[in-house]
């Protein structure tokens, strides 16, 4: 099962290197941000047999959870590619309405 995973999301990492020649530079940052992080993690599993997660956050007693920098990476990736799809989105839409 792991290793079924694991193609499919190789699949999709083709997928989206077929279409990474469509992007914009920035959105081309953006997805090398998510596939560094995805390629970290997957490096650590490979090595490991498991993610090494190393930063946890707490105040007192309230613990938050427990992530590495390919965590961040991906994180980053996602809010940021959603950020700069929301915001050509709107830009666009403005566009049309001036035009019209």
């Amino acid at each position: 099962m792991f290793y079924n995973n694991k193609i499919l999301n190789f699949d999709n990492f083709l997928i989206l290197s077929y279409n990474f020649n469509y992007c914009d530079k920035i959105e081309k940052i953006f997805i090398c941000f998510i596939f560094s992080g995805a390629i970290g993690n997957w490096i650590d599993r490979f090595l490991h047999g498991f993610v090494i997660d190393f930063i946890h956050l707490h105040y007192g007693d309230l613990h938050w959870y427990v992530f590495n920098i390919a965590d961040i990476f991906v994180s980053m990736g996602i809010f940021l590619t959603f950020i700069f799809q929301m915001f050509t989105m709107t830009m666009l839409l403005m566009w049309k309405k001036k035009i019209n």
